[in-house]
This record gives C-alpha cells, structure tokens and sequence, in this order.
C-alpha cells in the first residue's frame, strides 16, 4: 500500500498503484519521442487547486502509472491511457460535485484539440480515491495532456474554467510503446471481483468475450462493459486515422447479491487494420440516482473493475477467433453509387448498408430537413451532399477527418459512417448546416453550437422532463445565470434550453444572437442582447425563469 497525503496534511489515503512493464518495439513512427528501455515508472503530479477551494475540498498529490495501454475511457472508443490515483477529501457537510476535463493540445497534423468530462460525487465528508484510467490521445506524437477541474459545487452542472489546469502530464514520460496482449488487470474495489476473461467461439463461428464476474456486496449491482476493437498500431502511426473507433459495445449486466455470473459479448471485428485488439474496460456506473432521467450518463464517473486487451492476431492463431476477410481501406473509401432525393445527394458504395437501406436514410434525413426548416423558418439555399461511408477507417481516409463518426465539411457536406453497427442522428450535423447560413454567419465558437444541435436530436435530451430538473435548481438558486449559460463552451442542459425558450421566443432574433456569439470567445452580450431585444439581460433572464415555470407544469 502507497500512502497519500493531501494538501495542507488534512488526510491520508491510502490506494494501491499496480505497475506492469510492457516490452518495449522500436519502431520508425516513434522517432518523434524519447525512446525508453524497460518500463516506465510512475509519476507524481502536484495538483493545484485555486486557493479559495481549500474550504471545500482537500486534494492531494496525483499519481500516474505512465505505461500507457489500450482502453476505453467511458464510451468514447478506444484510446491510449494511463492510469490515474488521486486523493480527494469533502471538506463540507454537504454533497459536492466537481468536474474533470481531460483535455489533449496539439498542433499535429491530424490530431486536434479535445476533451472528456466526468463529473465527481463526493457525499458530505467524504474521503475518496479516484481511481480511474485517463485518455493521453498519442503515444507517438508530442501533444500535451491537461487536466481541468471544475469549482467544487452543490450544483452538478458547474463548468469547467478554461483557467483550472490542475495537472498537465509530460507527454515524453509516457511509454512509446504500450502492450497489445494484457492480461486482466483486476482493481481493488468494494463492489466486484472480475474472476476470468476468455475469448471463445460459438458454434456458428461467431467471435465471442466471456466474463466471470462475483458480486461482492449483499445487494444486486449493476456492472458496466465497454469492450472496443481496433488496430492500434494502425491509430498511432497514419496520420487521419488517429481517432478509428473501431467496434464498441457498452453493455451494463445485473448481478445477484453474492452471485457469480459469467457474462457473454458477441463482437465484431471491423476492417481497422492488420493487427485488431480487443479491449475491455469493467466497471460500476456511478450515475446519479436522485435525478429522474434523461441526464446524459456518459458524464458521471466510474468505478473501474478492471481492464485488459487480447491480440487478435495471437488468438486467431489459438483458434480462439476468427478476423475476417475486408477490402483495402482505400477501396472502402471510394463512393462510387449516388441518389438524389429533394434537398440532398447521397453518395455510398454498392453492396454495402448504405446501398440496402438508402430509402430509409433517404426519409429519415428528407423529415429532418422539414422539421428543421418550420422551426427555423427558412430553406438552405444549396443541395447538401451526404458521404455515406461503411467504416470509420474509411471515413477517415475520404474525408480527412477523424476525430467522430459524423462532421460537416464547408457549409454544405456531410460525412459519416452508415453501417449495420452505427447510423447517426440525422438531425445533428443538418443542424449545423442550417446554422452556417444563418444571416452574417462567419465563425462556430463556444457551446451553444454544439448545444443548438444537440437540440434537435430527437434521442438526446428531452426538453420536458430536463425543464423540470431547471426548475428545482432554479427554485434551490443553484441555475446559472443567463449571462454564464451563453457564455458556456460545454453544450449543457442549461444550454439546450435557453435555446428551447429563445427560439419559441422569436426565431429570427435568436439566429442574431447566435451569430454574435459564435464570432468570439468573449462576446458582449449584454450589448448584443440590448440591441436585439430591445431590454437588458437582467430582465431578459427574467423572462427565461418565467418559460422555464410554465414549461415545467407550472
């Protein structure tokens, strides 16, 4: 056991670091980094919290197992991580919640700037181990890690400042070359052992991952899996094929109380490149239970079980697996079939899920284009073309980018992934374009973009019962103001529904404010705000207490 000690010698935890040593590849894309022999030791990290926090909350020094590997960080694909120990303690006599960003800066080609958030919950007094496995984006090119904190807070929506970098991770610490073989990593944890994890096949010559996991409370719990396949070899070192997402699944299975269950996943291996990994990531869901739905889950922390990766490679030759046979990506990529339809072409290959099902994607996307255009009041003014691609390996060599399964290029271009595994909404990046010709349309900063299309997708977040959450924080004071809400770079709920009211409010000067907030960081609002709506933003937040009442039932 390692001890801990927090800031100001408040506290000890103590917490239990394992460390495994991966043997180390030479290979030519590493040449952009510090080539190291034998494993990488661990690394402490001062972590600094504004002082006017030390009230709330003690945190102590950040430990970081720096041998990267391949996991799942919540659901977002897979990636290198490492993994991370950080003591924090409540201070108060009442529920905190504080937020982390994970965030990557780099100024390489094809590996943009992003970011992760989790949010915290530590119940009044509380001292806590976060013990948790942190995206790092690339073990093979230079970029910066950082790690922002969010203000400790009774209100679980409090946003990240761009100013609160806790830690920042030294890139050439990291292992270069991390292990695609790792057996299972078990984690101490008061709620489950994760006894085996096995690659099988079924009789029909389907792939298939078992897990024989024990419940170690007296009460049923609910255990979360992400289980991801990709090539990583192929992520780290082809540039625009960084962010391949490969196959994910996300399951969350219940187990009796004191009970042993073995768990069975099917899984695919799509054509991500020669050498397919599987990873997998096991874990107790920590999502809040006081609120009644529709918060997105994928913000809450986890509890990590455990975690581990098989070569596939290496079990096709046990006959453990079988890796099909795929076209080269460079065939996979080219769109060779088009349809018009009324305000769209759609390009795909023949043969594939797009081809068999295009009348579908056809209605689905020719409905949401109606929708979009009543509620904005207007028609684009161009014929938007639509990518329909098989992969996302192919997705990323025939677009150019990478970083998510669905984007817009120019104002007037959509490409995503369309296969029988992954179809997007097809309100979100439609959105986005409706938005690019909004009247003096010039830039796409800050929150309310992400949020305005977030809006529209009809599985994102209800707008009913997400009003009702608004309410009781507006009637505990705990609702940010106006003013910080339009300001938000995060597309929060707060967000979604300011732009609910603005729009029912007048459709026309929404659009005005929208333009005006997207051309700058640090827009002036109160003046913008004026002279659209002819009021001051104090009386106009007034109005959006008033909406969110009445909406709510009131």
């Amino acid at each position: 056991m390692v001890a801990k000690e927090l800031s100001k010698n408040r506290i000890s935890i103590a917490g239990y670091f394992p460390v495994y040593k991966p043997v180390f590849r030479v290979i030519a894309a590493l040449a952009l980094i510090s080539i190291f022999a034998g494993a990488v030791k661990s690394e402490t990290y001062e972590v600094n919290i504004p002082e006017q926090w030390n009230s709330k909350i003690a945190v102590g020094k950040a430990t970081v197992d720096c041998n990267a590997f391949y996991g799942i960080p919540w659901h977002f694909g897979l990636y290198p991580v490492v993994r991370l120990n950080l003591p924090v303690e409540n201070l108060t006599s009442k529920t905190l919640y504080f937020k982390f960003n994970y965030t990557t800066k780099s100024k390489i080609k094809g590996y943009s700037n992003s970011g992760m958030g989790v949010t915290y919950t530590l119940a009044p007094s509380e001292k806590h181990l976060i013990d948790t496995i942190v995206p790092v984006a690339s073990i093979t090119r230079p970029i910066k890690f950082l790690i922002r904190m969010s203000e400790p807070s009774e209100n679980p929506d409090t946003q990240v400042s761009a100013d609160n970098v806790i830690i920042t991770i030294d890139p050439f610490k990291i292992s270069p070359s991390p292990s695609h073989d790792i057996s299972l990593k078990k984690v101490k944890n008061e709620y489950f052992e994760i006894k085996e994890a096995q690659l099988t096949l079924s009789p029909k010559q389907d792939n298939l991952v078992t897990f024989q996991v024990q419940n170690l409370t007296d009460r049923e719990q609910k255990l979360g899996l992400y289980i991801g396949v990709n090539d990583p070899v192929n992520m780290e070192t082809k540039i625009g094929l960084a962010r391949s997402r490969g196959f994910i699944s996300r399951t969350i299975e219940a187990i009796p109380a004191k009970n042993t269950k073995n768990i069975t996943i099917p899984y695919n291996i799509p054509p991500v490149g020669p050498g397919p990994v599987l990873v997998y990531t096991l874990f107790k869901p920590n999502i809040e239970v006081s609120y009644s739905g529709n918060r997105d889950s994928r913000d809450w922390d986890i509890i990590l079980a455990g975690y581990g990766s098989f070569d596939l490679t290496i079990a096709t030759g046990q006959g453990l697996c079988i890796i099909p046979v795929h076209e080269p990506v460079e065939e996979r990529a080219k769109l060779t079939t088009e349809k018009k339809s009324k305000h769209f072409i759609f390009r795909y290959r023949p043969g594939t899920y797009a081809e068999k099902n295009i009348d579908r994607a056809v209605s689905e996307r020719e409905q949401a284009y109606d929708k979009l255009s009543k509620a904005l009041q207007m028609e684009l003014p161009v014929t938007v073309k639509i990518d329909l691609y098989p992969d996302m390996e192919a997705k990323g060599l025939g677009s150019g980018t990478t970083w998510t399964p669905a984007n817009t290029r120019s104002n007037k271009h959509i490409c995503e992934v369309f296969n029988d595994e992954y179809q997007c909404d097809p309100y979100h990046e439609l959105a986005h374009i409706f938005s690019y010709h909004f009247p003096n349309y010039s830039s796409n900063q800050g929150g309310i973009v992400e949020a305005f299309a977030a809006y529209f997708e009809p599985s994102n977040m209800q707008i009913g019962p997400t009003t009702k959450f608004l309410k009781k924080q507006l009637s505990e004071g705990k609702l940010p103001s106006l003013l910080e809400v339009l300001q938000s770079q995060s597309s929060g709920q707060e967000l979604v529904i300011l732009i609910d009211f603005l729009l029912k409010k007048d459709v026309e000067k929404f659009k005005q404010l929208y333009v005006i907030i997207t051309k700058s960081q640090k827009p002036d609002i109160e003046k913008a705000v004026r002279q659209i709506y002819e009021t001051d933003i104090n009386d106009l937040e007034k109005q959006w207490h008033e909406f969110i009442n009445r909406e709510s039932g009131i």
